[in-house]
């Protein structure tokens, strides 16, 4: 017998005992409707739509994005395909209601048990199923594989942090892996951490990340959201997804740029808005005058009025792309501290420099890339984030040229990404015939 049909057999009492308590919280939630379709119930309006031709899943807000760049791109060619999409997280079901809500029917996944996933498979009943990133569940995939659904893997990653993690099971992965008609990997990496998983390498090509050209052509076709004044007398710095007390390094390197003569006008944008009344705090005790986006949008002249205030605190969710493309430097945070980074490349897609932390595991294929175009400064401390932001914010024309590099690090991993995993489900779609 096989691992996967051995993992099959030893998750079913599970299934059993899960189906009760996954009843109990459906009566008790306030969200009724999330227990119900993860016990892979769903409604009669969503059955009487399949079977889908096509059904991608991603587990949450990051995987989703990934999920929407490929998913447009295979709409616009072929608009009349019927799409499921389905999430894991609450957060990643309300982007994707957000982003395809009007595209596509949008569930929560049902839990990975062989009664939840026979369930599914056979409501759904797809021509093709497309997975984002790692997000493999076995007795899902073995279900699907057994109606002959079509099975992709699409935008591969498997991080170097969590590749030993799969190599201990590994005789079970391998499996899972070689279910799948085509892998889409990210990087050259990441296609071989695949085949040392034991994915075949007939099934296996480098397309890049999906999740770039996405950003690419977010930065080329978003309108000016920016509504009220921002300095244009004094250098702006963004520092972006800013974690735990990554706000005091970047206080103390902006304390000493203050001292050389530089007063740059920042934004800080926390990662968790549950940070807010810290970072105020701490702030406002060091004497300085802070006004909040929320603030600046319902008075859009306020920092005009107030030309002494040289902080905004971002207080909004959603701002920070388009905040990006008018700083002078950007900081990404989630990188001093041992927290893997956050999106590298966002500030990239406007052409600014981009500075960051050593801790960058979750982005290293994008921090190597930005190093080696000469886009991209890694920085230890904040010694380091003081030196780099007046290296750059002294020069203009580094400035600019660095800001140049970071665009064309981002063009080298994400021109073409989702077009190129697009196609590949395309012609699956082509190949298969509506059951």
């Amino acid at each position: 017998m096989s691992w996967l049909k051995l993992y099959w057999r030893l998750t079913q009492p599970l299934g059993v005992l899960a189906n009760p308590i996954l009843s109990i919280l459906e009566h008790r939630s306030k969200t009724p409707s999330v227990w119900r379709q993860r016990s892979g119930k769903f409604s009669k309006d969503l059955l009487k739509k399949a079977p889908f031709d096509l059904w991608m899943h991603g587990a949450s807000v990051g995987e989703i994005q990934a999920l929407n760049a490929i998913a447009t791109k295979v709409l616009e060619k072929r608009p009349e395909t019927n799409l499921l999409v389905s999430a894991f997280t609450c957060a990643g079901f309300e982007q994707a209601q957000k982003l395809l809500g009007n595209k596509a029917s949008v569930i929560h996944l049902p839990l990975d048990f062989p009664q939840m996933s026979q369930s599914v498979a056979f409501a759904i009943s797809p021509r093709i199923f497309c997975t984002i990133e790692t997000e493999l569940w076995p007795n899902l995939i073995l279900a699907l594989r057994g109606k002959g659904v079509r099975l992709l893997l699409l935008n591969g990653r498997i991080s170097k942090g969590s590749f030993s993690s799969y190599q201990r099971v590994r005789f079970l992965f391998k499996e899972v892996l070689q279910c799948f008609d085509q892998i889409c990997a990210i990087s050259k990496a990441d296609r071989d951490r695949f085949l040392q998983l034991g994915a075949q390498r007939d099934k296996l090509e480098v397309c890049g990340n999906a999740k770039y050209e996405d950003i690419i052509q977010k930065a080329k076709s978003d309108r000016d959201k920016i509504q009220f004044f921002l300095p244009n007398h004094v250098p702006v710095i963004v520092a972006g997804s800013i974690r735990e007390k990554e706000y005091r390094e970047i206080y103390f390197a902006i304390e000493r740029l203050r001292s050389d003569g530089i007063k740059p006008f920042v934004i800080l944008v926390p990662r968790h808005l549950y940070r807010l009344d810290e970072i105020e705090a701490f702030l406002k005790g060091r004497g300085e005058q802070v006004f909040k986006l929320s603030q600046i949008l319902a008075a859009p002249d306020l920092l005009e009025k107030h030309n002494s205030c040289s902080i905004l605190l971002v207080d909004r969710i959603g701002w920070l792309f388009q905040l990006y493309r008018y700083c002078n430097v950007a900081f990404v945070g989630g990188s001093l501290v041992p927290l893997g980074g956050q999106n590298l490349m966002e500030p990239a897609a406007w052409a600014k420099p981009v500075v960051f932390g050593p801790h960058v595991n979750n982005f290293r294929e994008a921090a190597d890339r930005l190093l080696d175009e000469g886009g991209g400064f890694v920085v230890q401390d904040r010694n380091q984030l003081y030196k780099a932001l007046s290296t750059l914010l002294k020069d203009e024309k580094r400035q600019k040229m660095a800001g140049e590099k970071a665009q064309k690090a981002l063009l080298a991993l994400g021109q073409g990404a989702a077009t190129r995993q697009a196609q590949r489900v395309l012609d699956y779609l082509d190949t298969t015939s509506k059951k």
